[in-house]
């Protein structure tokens, strides 16, 4: 006789594996949630752009915050993540060399 898993087989029966349950945890999560994340960061460069023209009335923040939104709703529809992470990436890229150069 041999012991799986604690339960005795008859020597000759077939064991099966155990099936594991599917989770949604793959790639199909991660994929949503980037193209969420994308809206949710349209929505915050789009207020940004907003409101530094509204206290500094800085034409170059309207136009950059409202463009990037734009371009985030595009990465969205499409679904397309890498053009959401360019964007992202350009941003950052950005927002560095500004804050290296305020320190603000």
């Amino acid at each position: 006789r041999a012991a799986v898993a604690g339960c005795r087989v008859r020597r000759g029966a077939r064991v099966s594996q155990p099936r594991m349950a599917v989770l949604q945890s793959g790639p199909a999560v991660k994929a949503a949630t980037a193209r969420v994340a994308a809206l949710v960061y349209a929505g915050m460069m789009s207020v940004g752009g907003a409101a530094a023209f509204k206290k500094t009335g800085s034409k170059p923040s309207l136009v950059f915050g409202l463009g990037s939104a734009v371009l985030l709703v595009v990465a969205y529809a499409r679904q397309s993540i890498q053009l959401s992470l360019g964007v992202a990436v350009t941003l950052s890229v950005v927002f560095a060399i500004r804050l290296a150069k305020t320190k603000k």
